[in-house]
């Protein structure tokens, strides 16, 4: 499923449907939430969403509430995402300090 996110509601709507699919065709497989193609022009990236099911019909997640509700706000900010993303740059066998601040220009945007 993938789709411009023209209006918020629609992407929304679209989760909605992409489980209720899963429900129905693939139970217990593992819903991906992605970007998509960004065509020139766009502001925005349209996004992709996926299910990825095993033909011999075993859960592809053990545990489906290990993926996050995006409707939850779960109370995490930058701090959090800055820890983690250092921790996991200083994982074995990742040389060096990979992990470096970025930021969108909005102004560039507007």
């Amino acid at each position: 499923m993938e789709h411009h996110g023209g209006r918020p509601h629609e992407r929304i709507l679209a989760a909605d449907l992409l489980a209720g699919c899963r429900q129905r065709f693939a139970v217990g497989g593992l819903l991906h939430y992605g970007q998509a193609k960004w065509y020139p022009g766009e502001p925005l990236p349209r996004w992709a969403l996926s299910c990825f099911w095993r033909r011999d019909g075993e859960a592809g997640l053990a545990d489906p509430k290990l993926i996050a509700d995006e409707a939850t706000h779960y109370g995490y900010g930058k701090a959090e995402a800055e820890h983690f993303i250092t921790t996991l740059a200083r994982s074995p066998g990742i040389a060096g300090d990979p992990a470096i601040p970025a930021y969108e220009d909005v102004w560039h945007y507007l």
